[in-house]
């Protein structure tokens, strides 16, 4: 059997999809402009009827665009741009796998979609312009420039306004501003607007649009649009009638304004009417109106019309005002106080018994000039004020009469200084006088003695030693008396616990002195009351409690407790075991308080057994200590069955140093030698009776 195999023969080239032809091997994509790095712009996939396809390749190289050479996905790799180049040509080469290997090439056209992607830029970050208040309409205001740097109908740019004067102002397609119809530009109101110029593309629609927007400062020129005001319509003065010409004398000054700026708002004043014989002129910058001849009584009043003109007095708008000058006549004479008639008067009142409102005087002044400059009202002067009352006082500015605003208590306050004062109603100066009264209030006996409430007398507290004589100036109490002279007069009295009459008291002065020698050891606290007027209680501040403590005087020696004392001791005790613990006291107060007494071993005395005399050993076979605790200071083994008899001694620690004295005995036994004693009593009562049971 014979068996052919036919060899392919790689003799196709690979191809590309129509419309490519290896006639015409062009290709043409779209690539839109912009597109991020990586994005898939086109893929190419070749075919190849006798073998596969080994890879796809861009020859040469290219800076937009690289291919996968596997699938044949071409990818943007650099930033492709329309406003720089809006098509981009290369070549896409296909290999196959096939001996020996073939391949084909397509020319690739690429078009770059154009897109939105450029803002509008304005020629300048701000715009600055000026224009006349009430400018008509049309009016040309300034020109704004913007640009857009996309291709096409992207790069056209149209304006708006917006803003809170927008209606106001119109742009056209060239950005020149002008006033628009209907426009209310009123410097007065509005010295300055701003405005929002928005420069947009156009964009196929709202949301593809490019938007930018740049302020407009303008500021609004004044036009002399505005008349002068007067403050007021009509001024009134008044002016002293046959008064000398003086050079900076003046009446009354009027004032107007004008809400235009510059030379427009500068005002001129002038006379225009009621002035016929030249008496009064008026300064044309100040508006003071003063005189220039003298103003005769025989009138009353002149009355004057005055101009203010604006343009510095050569404008159009002016507006009017009346002056109306009132003559007086001059104010000559102060007043005179009548009553009180003295410079520095006093008045006497008793105290709480003038009620608030009642009159305590009435004062009285006369002035020699007639009418208002005549007319008297009082008042009193506190500091640089005249007032028609105080917190006491209150007086009637036409009558004069002084009242009382409240009671008032000597006690509190003996006197009131008042300035009086009469004052005319003169004009243009009235005149005023002063006078100088003081109020004394007198007292009255409605205050009882009070004895202070003070640490020191809460109660009272003094000290006398024990021993002393009869006679012995213990201590003071004192009441106060808030009245004076005879009515503060106060008598002091023991009214309890003087029972055995140990004291007596100076009744004016309120001395107490000892009437007895005390001992502090009988009784140290003596409790007294002491009134300074009538009846007693807790509560009654007429009342002194006084404390009398005897203090102390080191007169007493201290004393053993319970002494003599009895003690056994095992003879097996060694150094430093107790043998017995003794105590005494010094009943003075001082020695209580201070350091404890001292205690001493003065001897001892030892009685050996069969024995009828005694021997003192040396050295002592005990000791004491500072607590009276009384110590063996060597073992008693040797002593078994003797007995000592030791002699204690209890001293001051301070002068005079008393001593007392007493003994201990003690046995010094063996354990068969005692004796067990049962008694029915509980442990506690045995130990509270220890003495009267050894005895």
């Amino acid at each position: 059997t014979l068996v052919v195999t036919i060899v392919d023969l790689n003799d196709f080239p690979p191809s590309f999809p129509p419309p490519w032809s290896p006639d015409h091997p062009e290709l043409s994509i779209s690539v839109m402009e912009e597109q991020p790095i990586g994005s898939v712009v086109a893929s190419f996939v070749a075919t190849d009827p006798d073998s596969n396809i080994a890879s796809y390749s861009i020859e040469p190289e290219n800076r937009y665009f690289s291919i996968d050479k596997l699938s044949g996905v071409v990818t943007i790799k650099d930033r492709v741009d329309y406003e720089q180049v809006q098509e981009l040509r290369f070549a896409v080469v296909v290999r196959d796998t096939g001996i020996p290997q073939l391949s084909a090439a397509a020319l690739v056209t690429a078009n770059v979609v154009n897109i939105n992607d450029n803002d509008p830029i304005f020629s300048q970050r701000a715009y600055h312009a000026s224009v006349q208040e009430n400018a008509p309409q049309g009016t040309f205001v300034t020109k704004v420039e913007a640009n857009d740097i996309d291709a096409g109908e992207f790069g056209f740019v149209f304006y708006s306004l917006i803003g809170e004067k927008n209606t106001d102002f119109n742009i056209n397609d060239k950005g020149e501003i002008r006033v628009a119809g209907m426009a209310n530009l009123d410097r007065e109101v509005t010295t300055a607007i701003t405005l929002q110029v928005v420069a947009s593309d156009m964009g196929h629609d709202k949301s593809t649009r490019r938007s930018v927007s740049v302020p407009v400062y303008l500021t609004l020129l004044d036009d002399n649009d505005s008349p002068p005001v007067f403050s007021k319509k009509t001024y009134e003065a008044s002016f002293v009638a046959n008064s000398p010409l003086e050079s900076a004398q003046s009446i009354v000054q009027v004032f107007a304004t004008d809400a235009d700026e510059g030379i427009n708002a500068e005002i001129r004043y002038s006379i225009v009417a009621g002035n016929e014989n030249g008496v009064l002129a008026v300064n044309p910058k100040t508006g003071i109106v003063y005189p220039v001849k003298k103003l005769e009584s025989y009138r009353k009043e002149y009355r004057i019309g005055l101009e203010a003109r604006d343009g510095n007095g050569t404008g159009p708008n002016t507006d009017s005002c009346v002056v109306l000058i009132k003559l007086i006549e001059i104010n000559l004479d102060k007043p005179h106080f009548v009553t009180p008639s003295l410079p520095n008067a006093t008045v006497e009142i008793p105290e709480n018994q003038t009620q608030s409102g009642d009159v305590i005087m009435t004062v009285e002044a006369v002035d020699k000039d007639h009418g208002d400059n005549g007319l008297v009202s009082y008042y009193f002067k506190v500091g640089d004020r005249n007032v028609g009352d105080t917190d006491q006082f209150s007086i009637d500015p036409m009558t004069g009469e002084i009242r009382t605003k409240v009671v008032l208590d000597r006690e509190l306050r003996p006197r009131y200084e008042l300035v009086l004062v009469a004052r005319d109603h003169g004009n243009p100066a009235p005149f005023e006088t002063l006078r100088f009264l003081t109020v004394v209030l007198k007292d009255i006996d409605d205050n009882a003695p009070l004895f202070p409430r003070t640490k020191e007398s809460s109660p009272y507290m003094f000290h006398i030693k024990e021993n002393l004589n009869p006679g012995f100036h213990v201590g003071r109490v004192q009441a106060i008396d808030q009245d004076v002279n005879e009515n503060a007069m106060v008598y002091y009295y023991i009214i309890d616990g003087n029972w055995n009459r140990e004291f007596t008291i100076d009744k004016l002065q309120g001395i107490i002195y000892s009437n007895a020698s005390f001992d502090r050891e009988i009784k140290d606290m003596y409790e007294l009351v002491v009134k300074a007027i009538r009846s007693y209680s807790e509560a009654d501040r007429t009342v002194a409690l006084v404390n009398v403590r005897i203090d102390d005087v080191n007169d007493n020696p201290p004393k053993f407790i319970n002494a003599p004392y009895f003690a056994g001791l095992r003879f097996t005790a060694v150094e430093g075991d107790t043998v017995f613990t003794v105590k005494a006291e010094d009943p003075d107060e001082d020695q209580r308080e201070g350091a404890p007494v001292a205690y001493r071993v003065e001897h001892v005395t030892l009685f050996l057994p069969g024995s009828t005399g005694g021997i003192r050993p040396i050295p002592a076979s005990f000791n004491i200590s500072s607590d009276g605790r009384v110590c063996a200071t060597h073992p008693m083994a040797q002593y078994s069955q003797a007995r000592f008899t030791i002699a204690l001694e209890a001293k001051e620690t301070m002068p005079p140093h008393r001593a007392t004295r007493t003994t201990l005995k003690v046995w010094i036994y063996e354990p068969e030698q005692l004796v067990r004693v049962i008694i029915a009593q509980p442990p506690e009562e045995v130990y509270a009776d220890q003495k009267q049971v050894v005895a």
